[in-house]
């Protein structure tokens, strides 16, 4: 218990020298994340040298990013923004330290022991782009996001007693660059907050809450946070769960009644099947694969195989009863004129009744999930 703990110092993340403090003594080690806020307060707080202090005995990890993350804002407009790492140009953290204590102290030989001394025990970290791709992705997920529009918004004000199902968004893209529309009357919120909220403020609740995860992950520890990111955590959380167990009980129930419970699982684990057999069924797997990504979150995969399968067809049409009756004769014409014959003409009917209609109901019906289902799939879980 109390193994490791990062604290941030960045955002909506208010600095709390107290609550530092206080983990120090029950937590075994302590991380905290540095910010141009963070020793701005140190400085105005006159604890820079205590900081300082905690930093060298090793009772404080301070992590310091080599490149942050920025939003770049359109000209013409504020609502568009892009998301890109930044580091300073041909300048180091430590010297952007220096830098910084020196404005703030006027003292510049103080101002660069003290960022030496600290920079001599701090890790400087690099932070990736896959930060940004999953912050994207949260931004253009809306059901998330009228959670985050909510809680981002209760946060401020609780007694705008907002519906979260009334919350409507969309995220437009362009050339890399991003827009949120939502349908909340911000001036509204702001004349009754007195505050200044807008849709970069929602962003940005996000974008801490998406870095707070990072980090936690990262160094594998807890995580001390705003109020605001914290329960956006919990909706991330709560959604990839629920998802997850959603989409493992529809696969069990598929497996159950499509496949009478003889799974791929099962045929591979009990050594029935191979993988190299398997890369070979997956090959014939791709357009039943993207029927399946084509089926709504909310939907039962087992109600939308039985309602693809049974919709009319036109094979029932008896016009096509009737041209398949003469394409399967002429095919058997054909072998007799190039002088098969005989026994080979009534063969090659077997053959074609029994295997290549199922081509030639593929030509009348289009495609249905049944037909890759009924011939690969139960054939590699031996259920036919």
């Amino acid at each position: 218990m109390f193994n490791e703990l990062t604290i941030q110092t960045v955002g909506s993340n208010k600095i709390n020298l107290g609550q530092i403090s206080e983990s120090l003594l029950f937590y075994n080690k302590v991380n905290v994340l540095s910010s141009p806020s963070l020793f701005e307060h140190l400085v105005l707080r006159n604890e820079l040298n205590g900081f300082k202090s905690l930093i060298s005995e090793g009772r404080i990890n301070l992590l310091i990013e080599n490149n942050h993350l920025a939003r770049a804002h359109s000209q013409n407009s504020n609502d568009w923004f892009s998301l890109l790492y930044v580091s300073g140009a041909n300048v180091t953290p430590e010297e952007l330290l220096v830098r910084q204590l020196t404005e703030l102290t006027k003292k510049s030989g103080y101002s660069r022991r003290t960022a030496r001394s600290i920079f001599s025990k701090a890790t400087v970290y690099e932070n990736h782009n896959s930060v940004i791709v999953d912050i994207i992705k949260d931004l253009g997920d809306e059901e998330y996001m009228k959670k985050v529009i909510y809680s981002s918004l209760n946060e401020v004000a609780p007694q705008l007693d907002i519906d979260v199902n009334s919350i409507k968004c969309r995220l437009h893209s362009s050339q890399g660059r991003y827009l949120l529309e939502t349908n909340i009357n911000y001036d509204e919120v702001n004349k009754f907050t007195g505050l200044n909220i807008d849709s970069q403020s929602i962003i940005g609740d996000l974008i801490n809450s998406r870095l707070d995860a990072y980090q936690a992950t990262k160094y594998n520890c807890d995580i001390h946070t705003s109020q605001v990111s914290s329960r956006l955590l919990q909706e991330k959380i709560h959604d990839l769960l629920h998802r997850t167990e959603f989409h493992g009980s529809q696969i069990n129930l598929f497996n159950e009644y499509v496949l009478e419970g003889k799974t791929i699982k099962n045929a591979i684990n009990s050594g029935e099947r191979n993988l190299e057999e398997l890369c070979r069924f997956l090959d014939n797997a791709d357009k039943f694969k993207e029927w399946l990504i084509n089926i709504d979150d909310d939907k039962n995969v087992l109600s939308e195989y039985i309602k693809a399968i049974g919709k009319e067809s036109l094979l029932e049409n008896s016009q096509v009863k009737t041209f398949k009756w003469y394409f399967f004769q002429s095919l058997s014409t054909l072998v007799d004129i190039a002088g098969a014959g005989g026994l080979a003409s009534t063969l090659t009917n077997l053959a074609l009744s029994a295997g290549d209609e199922f081509i030639i109901d593929n030509l009348f019906k289009g495609w249905k999930p049944n037909f890759f289902v009924d011939t690969d799939l139960k054939g590699f879980t031996k259920l036919s």
